[in-house]
This record gives C-alpha cells, sequence and structure tokens, in this order.
C-alpha cells in the first residue's frame, strides 16, 4: 500500500517525532510511505529515515492559496497513494480539496485536545478520524455529532529499544550528572500550555531550594526543548535561586537516547493529547510525574508507575514531587521497569501502525 502522510512541517514537536516514527515502521512492514511537508520547518527539523521519503511540498505563508492546491493536487496525483493521511486539521485544510478533485481517500488523526472552530467544518471529509484517546473521541463526538461514526481510537505509539547495562552511566557521564543525584527530566515544548512556570515554582519547595525539601542538594532538574518562554524561564529560575539544580538544555536531537540518564520524568501540562515524550520516557525505563489531563491518565498508573496530580495545583504538584524525590532510587528503578513493561505492551510503534494498517485497509476497500 502507498501511504502519503501530510504534516504542517517537520519542526522538531510530538507530532512530527510520532509521524517519523509511524513513517518508518510502516516502511518497514513493505509499505510505500511519504511524508508531505507543507511549509518547510525552520530551524531543527524531524528527519524522515530512509525508506520512507520527506517530500516538500514548497508553500509559503501568504501565497495564492489556489495556486498552493494546485501544486499539492500535482504532488499527489505524481504519488500515486492508496491512502492520504492527515495529521491534524491545518494539513486536512490544505488537502482535503486536491484528494477530492483525485478521488484519494483520507484518513486524519487529531493529535491535540484543542477546539478547531471553523476547521471543524473540515471533519465532513475524512472516511476516518482517528483521535489519539478515548476522552478525545468523546469530546469530538459531541461536539461533531456526524463523525461519531467515522470516529475510532488508536493510542500513539514510539519504539523500544534495548538499553544496554552501561547505557544510564554513559548518559549521565555525557550530561555531566553526579551518580549520587536524582535526575529528574522534562521534555517538550517551552510554551504556556506546559505549565513551566508552576513546575519551576514547586522545584524550589520540592528539592529544598527554598524550603528544606527531601531532595535537598541532591535533586536536580533538565529542561529539554525549547520554545517561545525560554529565555523568560531561564531569568525567572536564575531570580529564584535555581540555577544550581535546574539546567536549560535546549534543543536536544539526541533527547530521546538521552532520557536512560534520569530517574524520573515530568510533566504538569495544562493540556495535551497523548504526549510522545511521556511515551518516550516510558520507553526508556522511568516513573513519571504527570497531571490529569489528555491521556495521560490511561499511561500512568498512580502509585504503580508514577504520580498524578490535578492540573494548576501548585500544592499538589510541591507535594507529589517531594513525593517522588523523597524515593529511594530502588524503588524510582521498580517503577521504571513497570512502565516500560506497561507502555510496550500498549504503546509500541509497532501495535500503532498495525492498528493503523486496519483502519487503511477498510478505507481502501470503500469502508
Amino acid at each position: 500500500m502507498n501511504i502519503v502522510h501530510v504534516v504542517a512541517s517537520l519542526k522538531v514537536g510530538g507530532l512530527e517525532r510520532f509521524v517519523s516514527d509511524l513513517a518508518a515502521e510502516q516502511a518497514g512492514r513493505g509499505h510505500g510511505v511519504a511524508v508531505l511537508e507543507l511549509f518547510a520547518a525552520e530551524g531543527d527539523r524531524i528527519a524522515v529515515m530512509p525508506p520512507a521519503a520527506a517530500v516538500p511540498a514548497g508553500l509559503r505563508a501568504g501565497a495564492s492559496r489556489p495556486a498552493g492546491i494546485l501544486r499539492l493536487r500535482r504532488l499527489l496525483r505524481a504519488a500515486h497513494p492508496d491512502i492520504v493521511h492527515a495529521h491534524n486539521t491545518f494539513a486536512l485544510g490544505w488537502c482535503a480539496l486536491p484528494c477530492r478533485l483525485l478521488g484519494l481517500p483520507v484518513v486524519m488523526t487529531k493529535h491535540g485536545m484543542g477546539t478547531e472552530g471553523r476547521r471543524g467544518l473540515l471533519y465532513r471529509f475524512p472516511r476516518r478520524i482517528v483521535c489519539v484517546s478515548e476522552p478525545m473521541r468523546t469530546r469530538l463526538a459531541a461536539r461533531y455529532p456526524g463523525v461519531a461514526g467515522r470516529a475510532a481510537v488508536i493510542a500513539n505509539g514510539v519504539p523500544f529499544a534495548d538499553h544496554g547495562p552501561g547505557a544510564r552511566a554513559a548518559m549521565r557521564a555525557r550530561l555531566d550528572i553526579d551518580g549520587q543525584d536524582t535526575a529528574v527530566v522534562w521534555v517538550g515544548r517551552v510554551a504556556p500550555e506546559k505549565a513551566l512556570d508552576g513546575l519551576l515554582a514547586a522545584w524550589r519547595e520540592a528539592a529544598g531550594c527554598g524550603g528544606g525539601g527531601a531532595g535537598a542538594g541532591r535533586a536536580k532538574l533538565a529542561l529539554i526543548g525549547d520554545g517561545p518562554l525560554r529565555t523568560g524561564l531561564e531569568d525567572r529560575a536564575a531570580e529564584m535561586g535555581l540555577s544550581g539544580s535546574v539546567r536549560f538544555l535546549g534543543h536536544r536531537g539526541d533527547a530521546r537516547e538521552l532520557l536512560p540518564a534520569f530517574d524520573l520524568f515530568v510533566l504538569p501540562s495544562r493540556e495535551e493529547g497523548m504526549p510522545i515524550a511521556l511515551l518516550e520516557a516510558q520507553a526508556a525505563g522511568l516513573p513519571a510525574l504527570v497531571t490529569r489531563v489528555g491521556a495521560m491518565p490511561r499511561i500512568v498508573e498512580e502509585g504503580a508507575t508514577g504520580w498524578i496530580v490535578e492540573p494548576g495545583d501548585a500544592a499538589g504538584l510541591t507535594v507529589a514531587l517531594r513525593s517522588a524525590l523523597a524515593a529511594d532510587r530502588a524503588e524510582l528503578r521498580r517503577m521504571g521497569e513497570d512502565a516500560r513493561r506497561r507502555a510496550k505492551a500498549e504503546f509500541s510503534i509497532g501495535i500503532c501502525a498495525a492498528r493503523y494498517d486496519e483502519v487503511y485497509a477498510a478505507v481502501a476497500g470503500g469502508g
């Protein structure tokens, strides 16, 4: 089967990482796979690994939309796809008409929980709409009743590599993490919905930087990622006296490989769909502290593989973080091993690709 994924761009992000992983897995299963990038990403970007191919559409902001639609029609006709798979409504908005003109079946994945406004009208076009969690499907069907019969749920997936016995020590050495430190990591885009301001405040209290927490002097927090709030948060961390325990590492192309260096993953977001960063952390064998948003309560089991707090609950986040830092290293490892085992059984990229194969087959067969 020939599959064309359509994305807004290949800028660094969870959606883009997922599409790259899915394309690689599908190519390994014998499909012909291309990733059509509508607008060229500026700065750091996600690579699409051969034999899957990245195809730049060459669209430019402010350019004529009719000309862009015609260009996409030419590119799609040349690709001869059996399925066009759009990721989020922005990509769907560009490829819906060319696909209609060419008679190509469209599958669309909704990755985030945000509302669509007028873009919601686009949901009439795909033959299947895939949501990454059941709460997302329920919310979508309530807002757009006409999609209920075409909406399915397929959880995101990530690759599960086997980390050798020396991986942890090697990665800690790469990051200059002391062997006695409890190392905590956050990965994502430094943006308002990630609630990093609240994380810094909780860290100051829980890690003993401003209130004698249990982890005083031995806990370190690494923030991996970039975004519009990074400079302001770095300044804020310095003002709070956190420079000795909080490091802003910026974008790291090797973030996935670095995860085994850490003892705990934290993601206190105000809004999420099904975050790839959390799945990658579990694949690396880390317990997680997360908020009760999106699919995260399905991924993390309270007390067994991590901690869950309500979004915006500053006191609750501080208490949970203090509890996590007070746990001994063996307990954190046990929780992380459980997290990896459970995630591998449900959230591997192979399982995800197999479920998409079923959807594609039904759609290509006229279902």
